[in-house]
């Protein structure tokens, strides 16, 4: 006889399957948008703080590589369902390790392809919704050469870079342990020189923010005009090497509020996150509303990873268990047992987490990043019922106070938000 642990459960698996279906047919007609990642290789020519313990720090191995027949056949699966359904929203940005690595060719044949189709930015017609094009990158492997490619052919690009010389020096240093500021630097004062304006950057957070203070990071950015920027802080493993590199979660908070207190009184109107993600979600009272700009579902972030498989988000979160080999249509990507799983997680954790169901955050947090989640099973060696991911954020404590901090601001400042606690 079923318990009624178990009842609930497959009530849950129920909805979870129901809202798969859901996605599954709105894809079907073309009215859902989703971000792919072609992560191209499993090598990094950067050694940075946060990485090493993640495997990140392998040998250049070409044979792990995505073939670019691959990556071809991935585009031409990605042109026949935008030519079934022309207005569906689709991004296409090349992620992971490091990209630029890769034989810039296919960054060329993949733009071509593209373009040849009349799906470009270029040359689409009114009537079609362009696939946008883009690169994240550590920037170092920038050349005027691929800027200049990237700007003519509209391409989007975004670098990691962690703030002022002495952070990002510290933080991202090169496989020869050499420092990358100048170098990234240089490339971006060639980037403005195309596009009219620096790039928006992705920052992670280590002790030397702390040294340098809140103040130090936000001038740095309006000194070098980068008008968007998401600084986060990091899920770090006490295994981790460079655990010494990174401060107390108390320290964290500290420097984190000074800086949304100095940013909300700012007129610069630089996008800074995670306040964005977290002041959408306490206004519009529901969603994922934490330290991540892909907060509007994981499902619709789907990474090619370099071994061919296709997992959620940059962070190669639940194997969808599709091979690029193996696909023949771009809705076989979607309701996988992976997606019930997921979309199964934030209903567990209400139920079943005691942090989590007694939480006055959880409509719009949801448990956090899936990703983070992870990193608290690894350190507390539990979870419900067996899934490393049905867990709560590695950063609970932190997203607890930014939340109560933006949200006491913004009910002062008399800004009606649809949270009610």
């Amino acid at each position: 006889m079923m318990n009624n642990v178990d009842r609930l459960l497959q009530f849950i698996e129920q909805k979870a399957i129901e809202r798969a279906e859901k996605i599954e047919r709105k894809l079907a007609i073309g009215a859902e948008r989703v971000l792919f990642l072609i992560s191209p290789m499993a090598y990094c020519n950067f050694n940075c703080i946060y990485c090493s313990i993640y495997g990140f720090n392998t040998k250049a191995d070409p044979s792990k590589n995505l073939s670019l027949d691959r990556i071809l056949k991935f585009v031409d699966i990605v042109i026949d369902y935008k030519k079934r359904h022309p207005q569906t929203t689709i991004t296409i940005t090349w992620h992971g390790y490091e990209p630029l690595q890769y034989n810039f060719n296919a960054y060329k044949a993949v733009d071509k392809k593209i373009f040849e189709a009349g799906l470009h930015e270029l040359n689409h017609s009114e009537d079609v919704v362009p696939i946008t094009l883009g690169v994240q990158t550590n920037g170092y492997l920038l050349t005027e050469d691929k800027i200049k490619f990237f700007y003519e052919r509209r391409w989007r690009v975004s670098l990691s870079l962690d703030g002022p010389r002495e952070v990002q020096d510290f933080n991202r240093r090169t496989r020869a342990n050499t420092p990358s500021y100048d170098i990234i630097m240089r490339n971006v004062e060639i980037y403005e020189k195309y596009f009219g304006r620096k790039p928006p950057i992705i920052s992670v957070w280590s002790r030397k923010h702390l040294e340098i203070g809140p103040e130090g990071y936000y001038n740095w950015l309006k000194e070098n005009r980068f008008m968007q920027a998401d600084i986060h802080h990091p899920s770090v493993l006490p295994n981790n090497p460079n655990i010494n590199k990174f401060s107390a979660i108390d320290e964290a908070i500290e420097w984190f509020k000074e800086l949304y207190y100095i940013w909300s009184n700012d007129n610069s109107g630089i996008i800074l996150y995670p306040f964005y993600s977290y002041i959408q979600a306490l206004v519009v009272g529901r969603g994922r509303g934490r330290a991540c700009f892909l907060q509007n579902g994981c499902f619709r972030v789907i990474e090619l990873s370099h071994d061919g498989y296709f997992r959620f988000c940059d962070r190669g979160i639940y194997n969808l268990e599709k091979h690029i080999d193996n696909l023949n249509k771009l809705e076989e990507l979607f309701n996988t047992k992976a997606h019930v799983k997921l979309f199964m997680r934030p209903m567990v954790l209400k139920y079943y987490h005691p942090d989590c169901s007694n939480c006055k955050w959880f409509s719009v947090c949801q448990g956090g990043c899936p990703s983070e989640a992870e990193y608290t099973t690894l350190v507390y060696k539990n979870n419900l019922f067996g899934e490393p991911l049905w867990n709560r954020t590695y950063n609970c404590k932190f997203h607890k106070a930014m939340f109560e901090t933006i949200y006491n601001d913004l009910k002062q400042k008399g800004i009606e938000l649809g949270i009610k606690v």
